[in-house]
Parts: C-alpha cells; structure tokens; sequence
C-alpha cells in the first residue's frame, strides 16, 4: 500500500505541471497576439490583417470555447480564466508537500525507495539464472575435463558453497541488512574467490580448458548485473 500511495501521488504531481504548463502556453499566445495587433494599427498596413486573423484562430483554437458574446466585436478576443480544477484531498495534500523543501525531499525519497526496490527484483532474477548456469558450467567440466580422486567431489563443493553464498547474499538484501549496490560487490568478490579456487583446484592447464568450455557456450565469467541499469557491474559478461 505504501508503494500504490507514493505512485498515485507521483501522478498527480505530473498532472498538476501538465496544466501549469498549458496555463503558461495559453499566456504567451495572448501576449502574441496583443503585439502583433498593436504593430498592425501602427503600421496601417492592410496586408498585416489576414496574418493577425490567422493568429487569433489559432489562438481561439488552442483556448476554451466562450459562450456566445462573451468576446467584444473585433479586436482582441478576451479570454475567460480558467475553472480550477477540482481539488480532492490528495491533491491539495499534494500541493502542499511540494511547497516545501521538506516535502520534495520525501517525495524524492519515496521514488529513490521505489527504484532500490526494481534493482533488488533484478539481482533477485539474475542470482536464479546464475544458479542454473553454474550447474551447467560444472557438468561441462566432469565431462570436458580429466578429474582424478577425490576432485570431482571437491568441484561439487566448489558450486555448492558458491550457490549457497549467494543466497544469503540476496537474504540479507532483502531483510534490509544491504542495499542492491552492496550486495552487487558481495556477489563480485564470491565470484571471484571461486575462480581462485577453481584454478588451484584443477591446476593451470585444466582451468584454461575449462574456461574453454564456458566460452563455447558463451558464458561469461558470472558477475552481477549493473547496479545502476539492473543491478552491478559486468552484466554483459554474465550474459
């Protein structure tokens, strides 16, 4: 509810700059048409008669219809203002927050909540599809790979306690013990710990074919998505 609450105010923030903006527009075409009308009379010159007829149909276009003989006989048509709209409580709420500076501080507050919580949904997903590769990744290597004793059961681990890192990488995120960005270089650093480990488990020569094998694939090396766009840095490589 909290978040339904936050996004109906931010529509009506929108609406009510939407009609400021119209108010602004429809103010400078008057101003327009006064000057033109008042160069015209000047001038005398009869020519200038059908470009200001042409500006005041538009003009008469872009405004409110009058009721008939609301405008004087020639010149300038005047314009009524314009009816308020109706004002509800949550807009006049509104107006209200946005009058002060501790009002537009929450407000940004409240989008910058909304937008930690879309980098979490995505750091969420991505940790899924990372998981399902990485199984993938490890049955390419018992079958790419020459495995002696008891290596296949520590490769096993290996992804294990990896998989298993993770998670609670994204638990803690999501009991609010990390933000996306923290647990985006969380997620880096056991990475990388498990390439490190990967190379001292198989040896030089064994971990250039295995990484050999991913590439077949066209995996990359497992990092988060970005922080800013989806979650962290490097999204293209997991990809």
């Amino acid at each position: 509810m909290r978040v339904v609450g936050i996004i109906a105010i931010f529509v009506l923030c929108l609406a009510v700059i939407a009609e400021g903006a119209f108010l602004v527009k429809l103010s400078r075409q008057v101003n327009t048409l006064s000057q033109q009308e008042a160069v015209a009379r000047e001038r005398g010159e009869p020519g200038d008669d059908s470009a200001l007829a042409a500006t005041e149909r538009r003009a008469e276009r872009a405004a409110p219809r009058l009721p008939r003989g609301a405008q004087p006989g020639g010149g300038v048509p005047s314009f009524q203002a314009l009816a308020p709209p109706p004002t509800t409580p949550a807009t006049t709420t509104l107006r209200e927050a946005l009058a002060t500076s501790e009002g537009r501080e929450q407000l940004k507050a409240a989008m910058e909540v909304i937008a930690e919580e879309k980098r979490q949904d995505r750091l969420v997903k991505w940790a899924a599809r990372r998981d399902e590769r990485d199984q993938h990744y490890k049955e390419r290597i018992l079958k790419a790979v020459p495995l002696t004793g008891d290596e296949p059961l520590k490769l096993a681990t290996l992804f294990t306690n990896l998989k298993s890192a993770r998670q609670q990488v994204i638990d803690d995120m999501r009991a609010g013990l990390k933000t996306a960005e923290q647990a985006d270089e969380d997620t880096d650093e056991l990475q990388a710990n498990h390439e490190r480990a990967m190379n001292a488990l198989l040896g030089e020569e064994r971990w250039k074919k295995a990484r050999e094998s991913r590439r077949e694939r066209g995996q990359g090396p497992g990092q988060a998505p970005q922080a800013g766009q989806a979650s962290t840095p490097n999204v293209a490589a997991s990809r």
